[in-house]
């Protein structure tokens, strides 16, 4: 018996190590910033999903939200007045690689299917890029987004990728 459940578990190893599609769920934080003359310690937590074909990427979308108190706003720059009509807003690094049958626009698009607006974050953007966690994040395959969700919003967002199982992103009660 003992034998038995020794070959079924070693079987069931093999069976999930060989699947061809892995979806894997992290986080990438940024610590510290700085705007001006001014500087702070908070983070800003990204959470991160990666598709993976056997052992090559994908795609990746990172999400953070962007919270009204959090000193990161401040990238925000001349968009702030924009990203205040937001009742939340979220900051959207997406990346696809290239050739695959999913783009960075239908990522987008099944945003929008749950009435989450796309909005260009040029200031915000620069800020990022200079921040010293972009490039130890190897993030500038990714479109950087915002992403402005309302009270008419549907959360969460279903993310389906063929091939795939369907992924839940941006719950409310996180």
């Amino acid at each position: 018996m003992m034998k038995f459940l020794v070959v079924i578990f070693f079987l069931s190893s093999c069976a999930a190590f060989l699947d061809r599609n892995a979806t894997i769920d992290s986080d990438i934080v940024f610590s510290g910033g700085s705007y001006g003359d001014k500087i702070w310690n908070d983070s800003l937590t990204f959470d991160r999903l990666s598709w993976y074909k056997e052992i090559n990427m994908i795609y990746d979308i990172s999400i953070a939200e962007l919270k009204f108190d959090s000193p990161f706003r401040k990238w925000l720059g001349e968009e702030t007045l924009r990203a205040a009509k937001c009742d939340r807003l979220f900051i959207g690094l997406i990346y696809t690689k290239n050739g695959a049958p999913v783009s960075t626009a239908n990522f987008i698009q099944q945003f929008r299917n749950s009435d989450i607006e796309d909005i260009v974050l040029t200031d915000f953007q620069r800020e990022f890029e200079s921040h010293a966690g972009y490039r130890d994040w190897r993030l500038s395959r990714h479109k950087l987004v915002g992403l402005c969700a309302r009270s008419n919003s549907r959360f969460p967002v279903v993310v389906k990728v063929p091939g795939f199982t369907d992924q839940k992103i941006l719950n409310v009660l996180k």
